[in-house]
Formats: structure tokens, C-alpha cells, sequence
């Protein structure tokens, strides 16, 4: 693997090829590396995540993975894939956890990759290993493909402003990105596409206004912050000036004596 990739993660389809693929990926035995298990033993997901978390429960065969900045409890992940009745019900379920995680899940033959909404978590694809490989770096499915620069996406990387969607373009050759707002499937069998995607997440329809709305919406941003810095005894935050990130950065937070925040 390439020494800059230090934190990332690649899901494999169930293949010769791809248990091949994990050889080349599996990174030495070092902090946060691991690997996930197909049924049939072949390796799944591998990871190095020394500075994230990765969550997982299974029922049977169907599995539910999460790779963010916490660990989610058993029981909670339990509470979502239990009652699941598919791979979107499973997803609408999942909108109830605060935090920013990517998802990774299979419910029957339907394997399905994901990000954010926000876009903070993105998924990246390619052909390879007799199937579909998918990953959060774009870096790691060059490597693996040995796919070469595409000079257009990199020309567009030079001006001031890149209007959507083109900012988002992988500067890799064959490699494609998520949408944020959609989902990767990736089915093994026989017959029709090997994978599609779908759409998970819509902005919701307005129903409450901006009385009843802004203490919720205050609520979920603090559980969605707060659920970031468990485990964290300090942490820096970047911000622009605005009142969004401002908002964000101090929800959580009390003030302490001394006139600095502790969260």
C-alpha cells in the first residue's frame, strides 16, 4: 500500500480475485487493521482505521458494519439490523443514529456501500477482482487498478471555481464517485448489472416551523457533535467565521470559569 494511506478502508466482492485483491491491501499488523469475513470466509472489508472506530453486528449472514469516530454498541446496531426487513428499510433505520459513519451493510445477496448526506463521507468505486470494489480513498482503487491520471479532471482541479458536479470527479481514470445522496449496491449473481445505485436520503419535506423546528434541530446537532468527541478528553475545531460552524463548534459545550470551552 502506498505509506500516505494510513487510515482507510476497501469492501471486496466474494471472488478469488478479490481474496487476491485483500493480500495486496491487508496492511500490516499495525493498530486499527483488521479484516471482515464474507460467509464464505473470504475477506469482505479490510481496513486500517487507527484513528476511527468500526462497529459490526450480524444476523445469520446479513451483516451491519460502521466505520466513523465512535463505536457504536452492540445492542443499538442490533436494535437497527434486527427488525430490517431489507436493504432500504435497514438504511431509513439507520437515519436515527447521530454521527458520521459509512456504512457498509448486507441484508440477503445485497451488499450496499454508503456515505454521508453531508457529503464529509464519500465512496469511491471501480471494476476489479471479478466484481466491484469500493472504498473511502480513491488513492487506494488507483493503486490497486494501476488506473492513470485523468488530465481533464486534473485541469479542472487548477481553476478558481469547479461548478458541481465536476468538483467532485475522481482524478483517477475509471474510478467513480457516490453521490452523497445515493447508495452503492453490489450484488454477485448471475444476470444483470453488478451494481447500481439508489437513492437513500431525501431533504426532508418542511412540516414544523421555525419555533417548534429550531430546538429540535439545536438538539441534533448537539447529539450528532457530542456523539464525535466520546472517548475525547480535547479536541480543536476549524471554523469559518459563520454561524453555522460557530453554532456547531459550541453547542455541546459548557463554559468553564476561566471563560474557555470545555466539552
Amino acid at each position: 500500500m502506498p505509506g500516505h494511506l494510513r487510515d482507510f478502508f476497501a469492501v471486496l466482492p466474494d471472488t478469488p480475485e478479490g481474496q487476491a485483491a485483500a493480500g495486496r491491501l491487508r496492511p500490516a499488523e499495525t493498530a486499527g487493521a483488521g479484516t471482515v469475513p464474507h460467509p464464505s470466509g473470504r475477506p469482505w472489508i479490510v481496513f486500517r482505521l487507527p484513528f476511527r472506530q468500526v462497529s459490526r453486528v450480524t444476523r445469520g449472514d446479513d451483516a451491519l458494519v460502521l466505520i466513523g469516530p465512535y463505536r457504536v454498541p452492540d445492542d443499538v446496531l442490533h436494535g437497527v439490523l434486527g427488525p430490517a426487513r431489507d436493504t432500504a428499510d435497514l438504511h431509513r433505520r439507520l437515519t436515527r443514529l447521530p454521527g458520521l459513519h459509512h456504512v457498509v451493510s448486507r441484508v440477503g445477496d445485497d451488499v450496499c456501500v454508503r456515505g454521508t448526506a453531508s457529503g464529509h463521507r464519500r465512496v469511491y468505486h471501480t471494476g476489479y477482482a471479478g466484481g466491484r470494489v469500493a472504498s473511502d480513498r480513491p488513492a487506494l482503487l488507483a493503486h490497486l487498478t494501476g488506473a492513470g491520471i485523468d488530465d481533464a479532471a486534473l485541469a479542472l482541479r487548477l481553476l478558481d471555481f469547479v461548478p458541481h458536479p465536476l468538483r467532485h470527479r475522481p482524478l483517477w481514470r475509471g474510478l467513480e464517485e457516490v453521490d452523497p445522496a445515493y447508495a452503492l449496491s453490489l450484488r454477485d449473481g448471475s444476470g444483470g448489472p453488478r451494481h447500481t445505485v439508489w437513492r437513500w436520503w431525501r431533504p426532508p419535506e418542511p412540516e414544523l416551523g421555525a419555533r417548534r423546528g429550531a430546538p429540535l434541530l439545536a438538539a441534533a446537532l448537539a447529539d450528532s457533535v457530542r456523539a464525535q468527541l466520546a472517548g475525547h478528553t480535547r479536541i480543536s475545531c476549524e471554523l469559518s467565521g459563520g454561524l453555522d460552524s460557530t453554532s456547531v463548534a459550541s453547542s455541546p459545550c459548557g463554559r468553564r470559569g476561566t471563560g474557555r470551552r470545555r466539552c
